[in-house]
């Protein structure tokens, strides 16, 4: 029997944890609310959204650490592109590399587009399987409002102008853009998501 080569076992143990992290994220990307998901009984490929969930985070949480045993065994070639051993080796890939990640997770924060168009697509898929939105919904006045659904798909579902909610929270000196959830419009201004809602009736 060959010796076993753990190199190539981290590096394809690293590939199909990656794509079940992959997979189910996807697949949790689009899965209705809890509550709705219990209510439908909801499965795909015979597991429910519960099950789903315990899958993606067992296999992040695997990759991650198999990811560090492939850092491991690999840090010999990450630390000549990171840190190279001469002045004429030095390349800009690590200062593009992180650079990307950054003025992606900064998008990320400020939810603008692509990433708020990646957002608001998931939450209709989401919405479209029918309920209030889940753990979101926060009641007011006999009205429902899903605190994690946008301006925008707040006014179209209630029949108003996303621009004149906006010009009408402005008034109350609250800064708020279509594409941005109640509850981050909440966050941004410092207020609870009670005040916006009020005024959002």
């Amino acid at each position: 029997m060959k010796e076993i080569a753990w190199r190539r076992v981290a590096s394809l143990l690293s590939l199909f944890l990656f794509v079940f992290a992959v997979l189910t994220g996807i697949v949790l990307y689009i899965v209705p609310p809890t509550r709705v998901a219990n209510t439908l009984a909801w499965t795909f490929l015979g597991l429910s959204k519960g099950e789903y969930v315990r899958v993606h985070t067992i296999a992040s949480l695997c990759f991650f650490l198999v990811g560090i045993w492939h850092i491991w065994f690999n840090w010999a070639a990450l630390k000549e592109y990171l840190l190279p051993q001469s002045k004429e080796k030095w390349r800009s890939e690590p200062l593009l590399a992180a650079g990307m990640v950054v003025l992606l997770m900064a998008g990320t924060v400020a939810n603008v587009w692509p990433v708020s168009a990646v957002m608001d697509f998931g939450q209709t898929v989401k919405e479209s399987w029918g309920g209030p939105g889940g753990g979101g919904v926060r009641e007011r006045g006999g009205h429902d409002i899903n605190v994690t659904m946008t301006l925008a798909a707040f006014a179209t579902e209630n029949h108003k102008d996303v621009r004149g909610l906006v010009e009408k929270l402005a008034r109350k000196g609250w800064k708020a853009r279509g594409n941005q959830t109640i509850a981050d419009i909440a966050k941004q201004n410092g207020v609870a998501t009670e005040e916006i809602m009020k005024e959002l009736q």
